[in-house]
């Protein structure tokens, strides 16, 4: 097998969701229904988060969708006129409101740095915003290690599409099944399959082994195992 890249999701995998954007859900909540505790319950019931616990699970939207998907459900609700106009507005809040709590893993950056030493290219593929994408990863640090980030709205289609993969590959000039997709979600290891790259599961997000197992090629703890795997498949 010959890997030659490695195509990471953001959330869960590269940083902490629960961290980074529990609380924000909350916040933007609230926000939206300017603090109208039935309106607010309506919205957050309608992706799976829970206002109390600030908790979700991991088949919610707001971990595997995008800012579109979030707003094609809360439009009604909010009787909002545009689901697009919407989504433009979620991403401007999910980048306000997680500005400040942008956590990542104590091993992201390490990791990153071995595979770069691999001499593997690295890239992001992520259902958040290509602009949130950019301003994460450069808030820990780690943007200059990577030669490709796409966000749902980068003009590839977002996660389970294989556009973001294969636009990766283009850019290396490589086959997409000499790609590893890395993430937490059954959104990305579907990415992989559907674009015949190494789909690799991490359990660091809110996924459990049982519930990604299936969709995996592999499954890990954490990034930080990666290397290892990567040697041991060579």
């Amino acid at each position: 097998m010959t890997i030659r890249a490695v195509l990471f999701d953001k959330d869960g995998t590269l940083i902490d969701f629960a961290d980074t954007f529990f609380e924000a859900c909350s916040k933007i909540i609230l926000h939206l229904a300017n603090n109208n505790l039935h309106l607010a319950t309506n919205l957050a019931n309608a992706v799976g988060f829970d206002l109390q616990t600030f908790d979700c699970t991991a088949s919610s939207e707001i971990v595997g969708g995008t800012s579109m998907t979030i707003a094609r459900i809360w439009q009604p609700i909010l009787d909002r006129s545009t689901v697009s106009q919407l989504s433009l507005e979620l991403d401007g809040y999910f980048d306000k409101y997680t500005e400040l709590a942008v956590t990542a893993f104590e091993f992201t950056r390490p990791t990153l740095e071995k595979l770069d030493d691999m001499d593997l290219a690295l890239g992001v593929a992520t259902n958040d915003s290509e602009n949130n994408a950019r301003h994460h990863l450069g808030t820990i640090k780690v943007e200059e290690l990577f030669s490709f980030v796409a966000g749902y709205d980068s003009g590839y289609g977002p996660k389970p599409e294989p556009g973001m993969i294969r636009a990766f590959a283009s850019q290396q000039q490589i086959a997409p099944d000499e790609v590893v997709m890395v993430g937490d979600s059954i959104n990305d290891l579907l990415a992989g399959k559907n674009a015949s790259a190494l789909a690799v599961a991490v359990t660091s997000g809110l996924a459990g082994n049982d519930e990604l197992r299936p969709f995996a090629d592999h499954v890990i703890a954490d990034i930080s195992q990666l290397p290892e795997l990567l040697i041991d498949l060579a």
